[in-house]
C-alpha cells in the first residue's frame, strides 16, 4: 500500500465479505500482522492488471491510497483479480 506517508512491503492475506475486501498484512521477516484494511468494493477506483518483472501485478486506488499486489502466477493466481474485478464490476 502506498500513500503520502508510508510504503509497506508485506505478505498479504485477504478475503471477501459483506461487499468488502478484508486485507491483513504481515511483516516479511517476523511474519507478524502489521496492518489490517477493510476496503469497500464500491469505492475501489483505477483498477489495473499488468506484469511487473515477470510477476502478475494488480493495482487499485482506495481512499486516496494505492494498493499494489504482486503475485507469482502459481496456484490459483487468477482467483484474486477475477474475484475482485467481478465484484467491482457488479457494483453498478
Amino acid at each position: 500500500m502506498i500513500d503520502n506517508t508510508d510504503h509497506e512491503v508485506s505478505y498479504v492475506n485477504y478475503t471477501f465479505a459483506d461487499n468488502k475486501l478484508l486485507i491483513s498484512t504481515f511483516d516479511l521477516r517476523s511474519r507478524r500482522e502489521v496492518g489490517y484494511y477493510e476496503v469497500s468494493l464500491d469505492q475501489i477506483r483505477d483498477v489495473e492488471i499488468s506484469i511487473y518483472q515477470g510477476w502478475h501485478k494488480l493495482k487499485f486506488t482506495y481512499n486516496q491510497k494505492v494498493f499494489i499486489f504482486n503475485y507469482s502466477g502459481f496456484g490459483e493466481y487468477n482467483y484474486f483479480p477475477n474475484k475482485l474485478l467481478s465484484k467491482v464490476n457488479n457494483r453498478q
